[in-house]
């Protein structure tokens, strides 16, 4: 609507569905889908240039411009130099026209006409380039991308409820794996000191073997 009022048109629309990536098949290329909803867009408008400073004010308005960029291409030089082949080209053209309506021999026709469907073609094609120059000269190009912002996190009252059930579950199931290791390991423990205790028995005998015995007068 917009580069309609600014005396433009959409030269161009892609639509990419919610949870399509971006290079998917379901990419749509056209206006008539508005059931889809959507994340992104592009398009591309043409609009004429002493339009194009206004359309991209009215799309500030539509909401938040994240970057701009606006490119300008003199191309002057080249259409005057693409309008003097023209020219020149059609000058040829109609002088070939002229040497078929008064060749002689078959030879001089047959020569001209090739010289002609040669000379007419470029003709042709410098015609298409020198339209497609005027037509970007009159109308400006202006690509937009359409992000949809972020969705807003709501807090969920039932969220801290559970929460709480998630974390009780968590400190049960951690004293139960305690109470396993416990219970695993007290047979080894208990072994241990069994072992601790004869050792312990064991070095203390030796100890007072070894003690020096001494008499009533310390002899």
């Amino acid at each position: 609507e917009l580069a309609e009022r600014a005396g433009g048109y959409v030269e161009s629309l892609n639509i990419r569905a919610d949870g399509a990536d971006a290079g998917s098949d379901q990419s749509i290329d056209s206006l008539s889908y508005p059931e889809y909803s959507t994340d992104d867009a592009w398009l591309t408008v043409r609009v004429p240039a002493s339009a194009l400073t206004g359309l991209i004010s009215d799309l500030g308005d539509l909401g938040d411009v994240r970057a701009s960029e606006i490119q300008r291409d003199d191309v002057t030089a080249e259409a005057v130099d693409l309008r003097a082949r023209v020219d020149a080209l059609a000058a040829s053209v109609d002088r070939l026209r002229k040497l078929i309506s008064e060749a002689g021999t078959t030879a001089d026709l047959l020569a001209a006409e090739d010289a002609l469907a040669e000379r007419q073609a470029e003709l042709d094609s410098l015609r298409g380039q020198l339209a497609v120059l005027d037509d970007q000269v009159a109308l400006s190009s202006l690509t937009v991308s359409l992000v949809q912002p972020d969705a807003v996190a709501k807090a969920d009252p039932a969220g801290f409820g559970d929460g709480l059930g998630t974390g009780w579950s968590a400190l049960v199931a951690t004293l139960n794996g305690l109470v396993i290791g416990l219970g695993f390991l007290l047979p080894w423990l208990a072994a241990l000191a069994l072992v601790a205790l004869v050792i312990w028995l064991i070095a203390r005998v030796r100890s007072r073997r070894r003690a020096p015995r001494t008499g009533p007068d310390g002899e």
